[in-house]
This record gives C-alpha cells, sequence and structure tokens, in this order.
C-alpha cells in the first residue's frame, strides 16, 4: 500500500520536474519504482517508530522522503538511495514533532523526552520509543536470583519495558587483570568476580552504553556462527558485541545467561539516539 501510494508521489514529482538533470526518463523511473518496491516495507517500519507508532504518519512521512529523494536523485547518483531516504525520513519526524509541540495547548498533550535509538551504518530504528530513567535501576544479587525464571535460568530484565538508562560504568569486553588480587573488584556492574588465566580481572569495556528491555529491540539478531555467544543457558554477554542489526552490523551485546543479569547494551557509537 505504502510502496503505491509512494509510486504515485514519485509520479507527481516527475510531472513537477520534467526538466531534472541526469537520470530522467523511463528508465530511471522504472528503478526507482524497483527501489520503492524492494524497500517500502523496511522503510515504513523506521517511519512508524519515529512518528511514535502511527501507521498514517508513517506512511505519509514515507511518501515524503520518497519524494525528496526523487527529486535530489541526480546528486545521490552512484551513492546509497536508501540511506538518503533514511535522513529525509529523521529529518521530516523532527520537524512534524515540532510542529505538534508548536499546537500544543493542554499541560500534559505531547510526551515529553522520548527517545528512539537507531543503527549507526543503516538508520534503521532498532527500539520503539523510550523514556530515560535517571539512573540503572539498583537491584540486588539476591533478588535478581530469586526471580529468575525456573526453566530459563533468566533474571527479570534490569531495565523495564519502554525504557532505557545509560551505564556509566565499564561494561564487557576487553578485560584486564585488576591490580589488586588480594581484594578484587566484581569484573563489571552487575556481575560477578571473573579469573582468566589465574588472575581475577575487570572489565575495560565501554563506558555509557545504553541499557534497554531485550525485548525493546527485538529485531536484532545474533551474529553469524552464534559468534561472541558462549554462555551456560544463554549468552554471558562477556566476549563482545553479539548481536546485530538487520543491516549485518554488529550493535550490542546481550547478557542472558543463568547467573548474569538479563538486559541489552546498545553500543554508544554503533547506535545513536533521536529524541523528540
Amino acid at each position: 500500500m505504502c510502496a503505491e501510494r509512494g509510486r504515485a508521489e514519485h509520479r507527481r514529482a516527475e510531472g513537477r520536474h520534467a526538466e531534472g538533470g541526469p537520470g530522467d526518463g523511463a528508465a530511471d523511473r522504472q528503478a526507482f519504482e524497483a527501489f520503492m518496491a524492494q524497500t517500502a516495507d523496511r522503510l515504513l517500519r523506521s517511519a512508524v517508530l519515529l512518528v511514535g507508532g502511527d501507521w498514517a504518519a508513517g506512511e505519509d512521512l514515507l511518501q515524503g522522503a520518497f519524494e525528496r529523494t526523487y527529486r535530489h536523485r541526480p546528486r545521490i547518483a552512484g551513492g546509497n538511495p536508501e540511506a538518503y531516504v533514511r535522513r529525509a525520513l529523521a529529518n521530516a519526524a523532527v520537524s512534524r514533532w515540532r510542529r505538534l509541540r508548536a499546537r500544543v495547548t493542554g499541560p500534559e498533550p505531547y510526551n515529553e523526552g522520548m527517545t528512539v535509538f537507531l543503527c549507526s551504518r543503516c538508520g534503521t530504528a532498532i527500539t520503539p520509543e523510550l523514556v530515560e530513567l535517571v539512573a540503572v535501576p539498583d537491584v540486588s544479587d539476591v533478588e535478581r536470583d530469586r526471580n529468575r525464571d525456573k526453566e530459563t535460568g533468566r533474571a527479570p530484565s534490569t531495565i523495564p519495558r519502554g525504557h532505557y538508562a545509560i551505564d556509566p560504568e565499564p561494561w564487557g569486553a576487553p578485560y584486564v587483570v585488576q591490580d589488586d588480587q588480594g581484594n578484587p573488584k566484581l569484573a563489571q556492574s552487575r556481575g560477578h568476580l571473573v579469573v582468566y588465566e589465574g588472575a581475577f580481572v575487570i572489565s575495560a569495556g565501554s563506558r555509557n552504553t545504553v541499557l534497554v528491555h531485550p525485548d525493546d529491540a527485538a529485531d536484532l539478531q545474533p551474529l553469524p556462527n552464534w559468534e561472541n555467544s558462549t554462555g551456560c543457558c544463554g549468552p554471558a554477554g562477556d566476549a563482545g558485541l553479539n548481536r546485530a542489526c538487520p543491516c549485518g552490523a554488529p550493535v550490542a551485546t546481550l547478557a542472558a545467561d543463568c547467573y548474569t543479569p538479563y538486559e541489552l547494551h546498545l553500543d554508544p557509537v554503533r547506535t545513536y539516539a533521536f529524541s523528540q
């Protein structure tokens, strides 16, 4: 449906720009229509996430992005038109939220502080709209272990659905030998003591990872051959990035073993935030 509406917009755009530059003509029109047909479904999902789950608004946003991309096709000839569409979607979503906020008259009709996280490589939305927590929830080891699922061994998620928190502490690989072997620290926040080659180690991984509920990034997939997903009853999350965007880019680390917390860490460089 969106692809058909997009093609209609594309034909109207072509009529308005019939005197355009390179790439005009039937072959160019057919190539662009093929591009829309191939990408419309996944681009629509990203558009809908950017407008808070409103499918109609998402379709309108995508139509405009397709039209803008077609108008500027000479400048992106030989480039990546899908990336251009995704940038156009993000810019249009920002403009839309600003217009909505400008029309607000009541005390709380506009939901401030919502954030979507996207893949830095392709611009795909990884999460729905999330609300930031002031800090990572403080859950004791005893409470976490007491509430583990009896079948999977998973603890309750550190982060509730619909929220995220920034973890300021180093987390995950690589690990380095601790200076004080007589009084070792936990290898990482919400972790446990870890010994590599006879020595206690501590995380020297990324700071400021984005902590989310794993179900809020359900489209992420394991890396090929389950790379970095070793563990007992699930990935321990101590071997490095182990979850990828649908485009194939590794973007996150899932910890979901029977002795670890249950949480997903979005890499702060391989993902980025879009806030409204």
